[in-house]
């Protein structure tokens, strides 16, 4: 889930977020590589909060694919661990056939790892994202992100694209690419 409020300079209407809260005008948003927003990545109906070290029975929620779900039920694990490997999930199934995110797959496979104590904590791999995109060149932090079966469309809107990023601000901080928060590590 996305916070857009960092996109508006005034609060948009919370059914329409083209206009003003109060339907008296069109607002248009601002570029999220400009304007920092916040992600949340939520399993809604599955939301607790932890403590910093907690042991707890989990719900195992939509993705069973966790390692710790095959072992026995009823059995005491840590939530922040499967966090991670359920955000790696879920960032492979929505861009698994896409150009543009390579830089992020050895980072993917340590999220991924069947022990969760070899796993990195969600503030490791923010850190090592931050890390990762600093590295990019300013281009390819604002090139496209897109899927095989997409690419001969978006061959066509590729000039258009580059017309608008190269007349925007060229040099995106990596603090302007927004955060991400997992609403279990808040």
């Amino acid at each position: 889930m996305m916070d857009s409020t960092a996109l508006y300079d005034e609060p948009v209407h919370p059914v329409n977020s083209d206009q003003s809260r109060d339907y008296t005008r069109w607002i248009k948003p601002g570029k999220r590589t400009i304007r920092p927003v916040k992600y949340y990545h939520i399993d809604s109906g599955h939301m607790r909060r932890y403590n910093p070290d907690p042991e707890a029975f989990t719900i195992p929620g939509g993705d069973m694919s966790v390692p710790e779900f095959k072992s026995k039920a009823n059995t005491m694990i840590n939530p922040f661990p499967v966090d991670v490997y359920r955000i790696r999930n879920d960032i492979r199934v929505c861009f698994l056939d896409t150009k543009g995110l390579e830089f992020m797959r050895p980072l993917l496979l340590d999220m991924c790892q069947d022990d969760p104590i070899n796993r990195p904590t969600m503030r490791e791999v923010l850190v090592r994202f931050e890390t990762l995109v600093k590295c990019l060149p300013w281009w390819k932090r604002r090139a496209r992100v897109v899927s095989e079966e997409r690419r001969l469309v978006e061959a066509f809107r590729f000039p258009i694209h580059w017309t608008r990023q190269t007349s925007a601000q060229s040099d995106v901080s990596p603090q302007s690419l927004g955060s991400y928060q997992s609403l279990n590590n808040i």
